[in-house]
């Protein structure tokens, strides 16, 4: 029996939530600011945020 063998897994949670009360909140920044400063569409950055889509390498 392996190590990992009755052990639950649970979902980690998604990134979007997190970089949005923990860093665009508090810096202050627009969605649309914080993607141009990251390069990405405000599109992209706004359904990650709002758990839409996965962070992708890019940001």
């Amino acid at each position: 029996m392996s190590a990992m063998q009755g052990i639950r897994m649970k979902n980690p949670a998604h990134p979007g939530g997190f970089v949005k009360s923990e860093i665009i909140e508090p810096l202050g920044l627009s969605v649309t600011s914080a993607a141009q400063v990251l390069g990405v569409t405000r599109a992209a950055l706004s359904a990650m945020l709002n758990e839409r889509a996965h962070l992708s390498p890019e940001m």
